[in-house]
Formats: structure tokens, C-alpha cells, sequence
């Protein structure tokens, strides 16, 4: 029995890196399976997240990374950035990003990298506007529309 009892630890320590106690707390490592994030996160990069539940998913704030299954179909789970909460309206305007009228500084997409143009698209309540950081790389809300907050499975 205590060689079982070890030999369980030791797996949960290998694929939790370290952390046995993770799944404890619903925490679990994610992998990105495309490039999506980049530059944040590059094709199999792994990313470290916390569950979502009825409590905390009210508290997502812009620029939070999130995850949930694609909408509409099975897939792998997508790895995408909140960039618009319930009542904000979003578009994308000249290579960037405009949320509720005003540019968005977004230090994490690449210089040179341009967003196309979209919108506007105001979000509805209990939802949320996701996009990857890797703009003309990616599946976003600007292809499958907005993502509802119950859908969120965790936070990285």
C-alpha cells in the first residue's frame, strides 16, 4: 500500500511539475496547441491555470488569459485573452484595438503585428470578447462571437 501511496505522489509531482497538491486547489497545466499566443505563448507551450467557478468568474478583468472548449464543436480546449467585458464595445480600427471609444495599449502583441479591422461588437451580459495575441494567427471571438462567462473553465 505505501508503495502505491509513493508511487501516486511521484506522478502527480512529474505531470503537476512539482506540485502534487495542484489538483487540491484546481490547478492543472495546459498546453497550447498553435500559435495563437505568440509572442506570450509559443505552439506546445504550457501555461499554468486556476478553475473557474460561479464565484471567481464575475472577478475577469481585461488582459486576464483564459480557458474554455471551442465554441461549437469538440476540440482541444482554446488558450485566448480577455479583451472586452459584459457592456464594453469592442473594434478593431486601424491595425488596433478600440475598446469603448479609446485605444488599447496592448504590450503583448507583437510590433508590426496588425489587427484587422472588426466591429463594432458590444458584448452582451454574462459574456465576455476573447482574442489570441497573435492576431491574424488565430480563432477569436471575432470568428465565433462572444464567449458566455459560464463557458470559462479556468484562468491562467
Amino acid at each position: 500500500m505505501l508503495v502505491g501511496v509513493l508511487a501516486t505522489v511521484a506522478t502527480a509531482t512529474v505531470v503537476n511539475r512539482g506540485r502534487p497538491w495542484a489538483p487540491l486547489f484546481g490547478q492543472r497545466y495546459f498546453t497550447v496547441p498553435d500559435e495563437s499566443m505568440l509572442p506570450t505563448v509559443r505552439a506546445g507551450g504550457r501555461v499554468w491555470a486556476t478553475v473557474l467557478d460561479t464565484t471567481t468568474r464575475p472577478l475577469l478583468a481585461r488582459g486576464t488569459l483564459v480557458v474554455f472548449p471551442p465554441p461549437g464543436g469538440p476540440g482541444p480546449l482554446m488558450v485566448r485573452r480577455v479583451v472586452a467585458l459584459a457592456g464594453d464595445t469592442v473594434r478593431g480600427e486601424a491595425g488596433g484595438l478600440v475598446l469603448n471609444g479609446k485605444p488599447v495599449d496592448e504590450p503583448f502583441v507583437t510590433v508590426g503585428v496588425r489587427t484587422d479591422d472588426f466591429g463594432p461588437v458590444t458584448v452582451a451580459a454574462g459574456s465576455v470578447f476573447v482574442m489570441g495575441d497573435n492576431r491574424n494567427g488565430t480563432v477569436d471571438s471575432r470568428n465565433f462571437g462572444v464567449v458566455r462567462l459560464d463557458a470559462l473553465r479556468f484562468r491562467v
